[in-house]
């Protein structure tokens, strides 16, 4: 392939491959290979990229992303090199780039994630819950501060819809299994937002107990309700949580010795259900956990975010 031809030759292939825009495909390619030892890796891998593209719900996308996946990493002639030596590789790259963006905007986000899809066993079989909650657990606690727990959390939960994700786009999840696991991925990633939270409070002003004289000093009890899709388990990979979240009934909390003093149970609730919808929500480079949605709640905007048992009782 003549030097100064290059990418532009290649838009008649691309043209046959599938792509809409091929002078578009070309410039992508051409990306791919900055420099000369790039290029002759690059080179070597052509005919198994041409030849899978055609085989692609969207080549036009699936160079697009190759593209700004490439400029991500570190090394590009490593990344060309391991596509040259093993084509499995490459494929799985371009089924990733080429059928969806949602995951390819995870990769791109977070590449050293495609490294870790090539591990084996990864793609091979779903997780339990269990397991889920084990391992989201282990990255929380390996975080130094709570920012960079919340951000490991969202650099998790897109790992695992990755995984998710994949396994669902090479077959080896059915929609029945695919919706099983975003539905306990959810429950799993509230869980666990849910322990930061309420530590998080408890350091701060004790733990809330109930004063009633039959129960005086038990704990209060607390409930997240899982409403629509998460509530039926048929989440997908867009869906927002609807949630409500119960107390047992007013006391107050025991208080903690340099903490803040003590609160009411209403008050420590309230805080637990801001701090844990606004944990979930919130935007940041590393995405979000979940949309999480509270309107469902008893008089819904106007009404408290957390609620007594009792006056969830008198509103129903």
């Amino acid at each position: 392939m003549a030097k100064d031809s290059f990418p532009n030759s290649l838009t008649p292939k691309l043209a046959a491959a599938g792509c809409r825009r091929p002078d578009r495909a070309a410039g992508n390619i051409g990306l791919l290979a900055p420099d000369a030892a790039s290029r002759s890796a690059l080179e070597s891998i052509l005919p198994t990229l041409l030849s899978a593209l055609g085989r692609l719900p969207d080549p036009d996308l699936a160079l697009n992303n190759l593209e700004r996946f490439a400029q991500k990493v570190i090394d590009r002639r490593f990344l060309l090199g391991l596509f040259r030596d093993s084509p499995r590789v490459l494929h799985l790259a371009l089924t990733i780039f080429g059928s969806s963006q949602f995951l390819s905007d995870i990769v791109v986000r977070q590449p050293q994630l495609f490294e870790w899809l090539l591990e084996p066993g990864v793609l091979q079989r779903p997780k339990a819950k269990e397991e889920l909650a084990e391992e989201a657990r282990r990255v929380v606690a390996a975080a130094p501060s709570p920012e960079r727990k919340w951000t490991a959390l969202r650099r998790y939960k897109s790992q695992e819809i990755l995984r998710i994700g994949l396994q669902d786009l090479v077959g080896r999840q059915n929609l029945v299994g695919v919706t099983e696991e975003l539905s306990n991925l959810a429950e799993v990633i509230l869980g666990t937002a849910y322990d930061m939270c309420r530590g998080d409070l408890v350091r701060r002003y004790g733990v809330p107990r109930l004063v009633r004289e039959a129960e005086r000093g038990r704990e209060c009890g607390f409930v997240i309700l899982g409403l629509g899709k998460l509530g039926g388990r048929e989440l997908n990979f867009s869906s927002d949580i609807d949630l409500i979240f119960v107390y047992d009934e007013d006391g107050e909390t025991t208080g903690e010795d340099g903490g803040a003093g003590r609160v009411s149970n209403q008050e420590f609730f309230r805080k637990l259900g801001e701090m844990l919808v606004r944990g979930m929500s919130e935007a940041s480079p590393d995405g979000h956990l979940y949309r999480v949605d509270p309107r469902l709640r008893p008089e819904g905007r106007s009404g408290a975010i957390a609620a007594s048992l009792r006056s969830c009782e008198v509103y129903y």
